[in-house]
C-alpha cells in the first residue's frame, strides 16, 4: 500500500457529493497493482480516509509507520461524502515491459518494507497446541530473546508475554524459544517469496506475463 500526497483530479470532482471534501483532500492511497484505493485528509494528528475500495487498515498503518506518521489516528468514512467513480486509467496500460517490471518490483518492495515494520505472525505452541499472533519485527525478536535469556539465567520455567492483540500469554521457556524460531522462519519465508516473484518478473518475456504476476506477499 502506498500513501502519497495528492488531490482529487479535476476531471472527477463533479462526481464527488461534497465538493468541499474534495477540495480538502491531501493524499491518495494506492494498492501495489496501481489501483486507487481511496483519498485522505491529513490534519494535525488524524487522517480521514475516504475509501473507493476495501482498505487493509493494518497495511495502511504499516505504511504510515514507514513515513514517520506513527502517532496519527485513522478514521474511515463510509458515509458517501466522497462517492467518486474511479475513472483513473491504470498507469501500467501505458508502460513498456521493462518499465512495468520496474514498477511492479518497486511496489512489491514497498509492500515488503511495510510488512517488515511490525508483522503479525501466527504462532503455534504447547501440547495441546494453541495459537495466537505475536508482533514479529526485529525489535520484537530481540525483546523476546532478551526475555528468554533473563528467564534462563534466573532459572524460571516460563513467564508471561503480550501477544499482538494485547492479550497476556503464559509461556514456558521452550515455548518462548519456539516463538522466536517461528518468527524468524516467517521472515525468511517472506524473503523467499519476494525473491521468487522477482525472479518471475525478471524472466517474463511479454507484457501479458508481467501483468499476470501477482505481487501480493
Amino acid at each position: 500500500m502506498i500513501f502519497i500526497p495528492g488531490t482529487v483530479p479535476d476531471l472527477i470532482k463533479e462526481s464527488v457529493k461534497s465538493v468541499q471534501t474534495a477540495n480538502n483532500i491531501t493524499h491518495q492511497i494506492w494498492r501495489e497493482d496501481n489501483t486507487l484505493l481511496g483519498y485522505a485528509i491529513k490534519s494535525t494528528d488524524i487522517i480521514e480516509v475516504y475509501p473507493l475500495r476495501q482498505i487493509d487498515i493494518g497495511q495502511l498503518y504499516a505504511e504510515l509507520d514507514i513515513q514517520g506518521l506513527v502517532n496519527y489516528s485513522v478514521n474511515i468514512n463510509n458515509n458517501g461524502d466522497l462517492d467518486v467513480v474511479d475513472s483513473i486509467r491504470k498507469a501500467e496500460d501505458s508502460l513498456d515491459i521493462d518499465s512495468l517490471k520496474a514498477l511492479k518490483i518497486s511496489r512489491m518492495k514497498n509492500r515488503f518494507d511495510s510488512m517488515k515494520i511490525r508483522p503479525k505472525v501466527e504462532i503455534f505452541v504447547g501440547d495441546p497446541i494453541r495459537s495466537f499472533n505475536v508482533d514479529g519485527s526485529k525489535d520484537d525478536i530481540s525483546n523476546f530473546q532478551s526475555y528468554l535469556d533473563l528467564l534462563l539465567i534466573s532459572s524460571q520455567p516460563g513467564g508471561i508475554i503480550k501477544d499482538a492483540d494485547s492479550i497476556m500469554q503464559q509461556v514456558t521457556t521452550d515455548e518462548l524459544n519456539s516463538i522466536i524460531i517461528q518468527i524468524k522462519q516467517h521472515g525468511l519465508g517472506l524473503y523467499q517469496l519476494k525473491w521468487s516473484k522477482e525472479a518471475e518478473l525478471f524472466t517474463a518475456s511479454t507484457i501479458e506475463e508481467v501483468k499476470a504476476i501477482s505481487i501480493a506477499l
